[in-house]
């Protein structure tokens, strides 16, 4: 094992040839499958040091360690690990859809969860339908899964702190985009400069993020990343089977108008996903023409967006007041979601691409006339 300096403590990193030593040893996975060849290992580059352990296709484990390069990386995984070990305690647990803890050991560190074969993410399991069987039903148990969350968290111990694992509580970086820190320029390339020179340059996107700092409230414990990859759901047609969120890492105090917010912005990205874009020159302007032989229809996605938001209403019981005021705010931080999706697909990139614009130009008219969005857009008002 190596070890690696992270926040000021010497920790030690488990390789990947180490993990099934750790797992055989905590009989996680069984020795003899090991000797049958039976046991595959893979990473999975995400914010930490993560591997899927299989066994036999059927079952496994899902281990993650800390990143010592991210920003935040050991702050992250203590929040996720302080998460997986005290949540179960809390009242209404069982509901809240989380994989199952197999080991946390400080000492290494290291955190191993329920590994899901059977899962596919929200959008693969939502690009399985056609667009007359669209899971649509799916999105409002999203909606209600995510009212649970925040009424179970709400109440669980330790998870009323204003952060876990040490952090503090901070509002999700992308509502400062347009006056980012020195270490974010550097990281930056051309396509993620040019997305940086339009946001500072138009007075709607500025004036918009600079509201919603001001109307964040910290109301509720969030899961803080509820992107689509961060929903795992098993069902046939028709019928939903088993539905789960993972990825706790940013998981503490915040707005519960986010956690929305990100799972809405999640079925706009599929939309996207689904419309070929022909844009010969994608930093002269908008896209050019959407082929709609193969776009998921939009009123498809309003449904299922409406569906989704409904299910949070219904389930966390809203009444018309709340709501009236909620949808605005939701819909500028869907918008600034949007926003978020720019800068990261930019990120290190030569060109700006359509895709890239046409997030951008969503954002900015959402940004703008969230009260129309909401209502035209979305189907939420």
């Amino acid at each position: 094992m190596g070890r690696t300096q992270d926040n000021g403590a010497r920790q030690v990193h488990a390789g990947i040839d180490d993990i099934i030593p750790i797992l055989i040893d905590r009989r996680l996975i069984p020795y003899d499958a090991v000797l049958a060849g039976e046991v595959m290992v893979e990473a999975v580059p995400r914010r930490q040091r993560n591997f899927r352990v299989q066994v036999n296709g059927s079952s496994g484990v899902f281990v993650k360690q800390p990143e010592a390069l991210a920003s935040n990386g050991y702050a992250t995984f203590q929040a996720e690990a302080d998460f997986y070990t005290e949540y179960a305690s809390c009242e209404g647990a069982n509901e809240l859809g989380v994989p199952h803890l197999l080991l946390y050991d400080r000492s290494i560190p290291l955190l191993a969860i329920e590994f899901l074969p059977h899962h596919r993410t929200l959008s693969d399991h939502c690009r399985c339908f056609t667009h007359g069987q669209f899971p649509i039903g799916t999105l409002r148990e999203l909606g209600e899964r995510i009212a649970v969350l925040h009424t179970v968290l709400g109440g669980c111990g330790r998870a009323r702190r204003p952060g876990l694992g040490g952090q503090e509580e901070a509002l999700p970086w992308v509502l400062s985009a347009h006056e980012p820190r020195p270490d974010a320029l550097a990281s930056l390339g051309p396509a993620g400069l040019v997305v940086l020179g339009i946001v500072q340059a138009s007075p709607g996107i500025r004036e918009g993020l600079t509201e919603l700092t001001h109307l964040w409230r910290s109301d509720a414990v969030t899961h803080g990343d509820l992107r689509a990859d961060n929903v795992l759901v098993r069902g046939a047609t028709g019928h939903l089977t088993d539905l789960r969120i993972i990825d706790w890492e940013l998981v503490g105090a915040g707005d519960a108008c986010w956690d929305v917010a990100c799972a809405i912005h999640g079925m706009i990205v599929l939309w996207l996903q689904s419309t070929p874009l022909d844009c010969a020159d994608a930093t002269a302007g908008p896209p050019a023409t959407l082929s709609s032989a193969e776009r998921l229809p939009w009123p498809v996605l309003q449904a299922s967006v409406r569906a989704l938001w409904q299910g949070y209403v219904d389930r966390m019981g809203h009444d018309g007041t709340w709501t009236k005021h909620a949808v605005p705010k939701v819909t500028s931080l869907v918008a600034a979601r949007l926003l978020q999706t720019t800068l990261e697909v930019s990120g290190e990139e030569a060109e700006m691409s359509a895709y890239a614009v046409l997030l951008l130009q969503l954002c900015a008219n959402m940004l703008a006339e969230p009260d129309r969005a909401a209502a035209h857009l979305l189907a939420i008002a």
